[in-house]
């Protein structure tokens, strides 16, 4: 691993601090050690960080230099999978801790007392806020697909909280009213694109969930139909279906 020296030592009362910073193009800078408890600046690759004493803990004064470590290609790969690590517990803490709005399984559509997951009669409730996190995850997922640190499971924890909706719905951005299918219809296009068909039945199954759940015999077919070509695709990838599949399918 490369070190190299930067900064300016500025005070005799340091700073221990331990941070990951990354660059928008996804370079991941590692910092580790002693600084001065006063805003230090640092340009890499043409891109200045900047750290406050605000951010760290004070320690005994300490004649040490302040090292950054840049990783080599084979070091970065790892320092991306740690943080792609780190981005999964935020992901699934934050889901956590939107549970006690919900009902004791998680679902937030059973915890409104108006349907299950798989009822059909009912028509279900528009959302008015993001109360179980979906909405939230999602964002976070797009962050990560943005900086390169998006895996299969940053897509399947997204599909979980999915699933927990049920057939309720929501306004996104552009204020159209949508159910979870058909953030996962998108998300399943994304994740089959970047892995070459090579998805995970888990993933797959977590999407055929979905499809059932928003199906309504009276309405837009669609979903079952996007089932029914998901499960279709699962068998022409050598994806083995599971028996969920085939029920999801059913069901849909």
């Amino acid at each position: 691993m490369r070190k190299r020296r930067i900064g300016t030592l500025v005070s005799s009362s340091y700073c221990i601090v331990h941070a990951i910073l990354f660059t928008p193009s996804g370079t991941f800078l590692f910092l580790d050690g002693y600084v001065p408890p006063v805003v230090l600046s640092h340009r890499s690759k043409g891109i200045w960080f900047l750290l406050s004493s605000n951010d760290v803990t004070e320690s005994t004064p300490k004649e040490q230099t302040h090292l950054i470590n840049e990783d080599h290609a084979t070091d970065h790969r790892h320092s991306k999978m740690d943080a792609t690590s780190r981005f999964h517990m935020d992901m699934r803490r934050m889901l956590k801790s939107r549970r006690n709005s919900t009902s004791e399984d998680g679902n937030i559509s059973t915890s409104l007392h108006e349907f299950s997951p798989m009822e059909r009669r009912i028509r279900p409730t528009i959302l008015t806020e993001d109360i179980d996190g979906a909405i939230r995850v999602t964002s976070m997922l797009r962050h990560m697909v943005n900086i390169d640190a998006a895996t299969e499971e940053s897509f399947q924890i997204v599909f979980q909280a999915l699933v927990g909706r049920g057939r309720l719905r929501w306004k996104n951005r552009d204020s159209v009213v949508v159910c979870a299918a058909d953030e996962v219809m998108l998300l399943m296009d994304e994740i089959w694109e970047r892995q070459n068909g090579k998805v995970s039945t888990k993933t797959c199954d977590l999407a055929l969930q979905v499809y059932a759940a928003c199906c309504t015999p009276r309405g837009d077919r669609r979903y079952a139909q996007k089932a029914q070509k998901l499960l279709n695709s699962m068998e022409e990838n050598g994806i083995i279906p599971s028996t969920q599949s085939y029920s999801y399918v059913i069901n849909a």
